[in-house]
């Protein structure tokens, strides 16, 4: 090659990385800010199904550590009362569950159906959970004991 073909190639590399560098810092300011990369939007969609995921988890740990807080002798007033405390941090109160007590067998099931949903809103995301819950105890109870009532 002579020598005016490679002054001409370096002078032509020089500029396609001048021209390079200017694209990206111009395109930088350009008017519509934001940059959406791919997946970004996935990525919130799944925060926000996680934020609802952990929301289910949070009542249903609740109802069951009230249950196991309490006693067998006044058990409906003591769970509800308990749980009421929990439901506080997402707007919810006891009376927006029907709750059923389900006696078997030396246990009894405890259902709790929402009639509230919780709302999460994100950026171009609405996304509702109804908290409801199914809980076990260990003991039998009894109409005596004012479940059912």
């Amino acid at each position: 090659m002579n020598k005016k073909a490679f002054i001409f190639l370096y002078i032509c590399t020089f500029a396609f990385i001048i021209a390079i560098a200017m694209f990206y810092r111009i395109a930088d300011f350009q008017p519509g800010g934001d940059v959406n990369y791919f997946g970004q939007k996935e990525i919130q969609l799944f925060e926000t199904y996680q934020e609802g995921e952990n929301i289910l988890y949070y009542i249903q740990l609740s109802a069951q550590i009230s249950a196991d807080q309490s006693s067998q002798d006044n058990f409906k007033q003591e769970f509800e009362t308990k749980l009421s405390k929990y439901l506080e941090k997402y707007n919810l109160t006891v009376s927006d569950y029907t709750i059923s007590y389900t006696t078997s067998e030396g246990k009894t099931d405890i259902l709790g159906l929402s009639s509230k949903s919780v709302t999460i809103e994100k950026e171009n995301i609405i996304y509702r959970v109804t908290p409801n819950f199914k809980i076990e105890v260990p003991f039998e109870l009894s109409s005596s004991n004012n479940v059912f009532e």
